[in-house]
């Protein structure tokens, strides 16, 4: 195994912190990433690479999507 990604930082961090407690030297012999972009990520050395997402737009594309399956739905009927 190469890299990890995990679902959120905190699971990314604990990735992580096991890795460097078997030895196991990040980011040279694994790579770490988690998504979510929290402060805890950048206070552990090595500093963790993460993924910022905004939940706003996240929601306004799925209000997009939901009326508009809603609208095709009701435009087959």
């Amino acid at each position: 195994m190469t890299a990890v990604c995990g679902y959120n930082d905190d699971f990314a961090l604990a990735v992580l912190a096991a890795a460097t407690g078997a030895g196991i030297v990040v980011p040279d012999q694994l790579a770490v990433i988690g998504v979510d972009d929290v402060d805890a990520g950048r206070l552990v050395v090595p500093a963790l690479s993460t993924v910022d997402y905004e939940f706003d737009v996240l929601a306004r594309y799925a209000a997009i999507v939901g009326e508009t399956c809603h609208q095709l739905e009701v435009g087959a009927k």
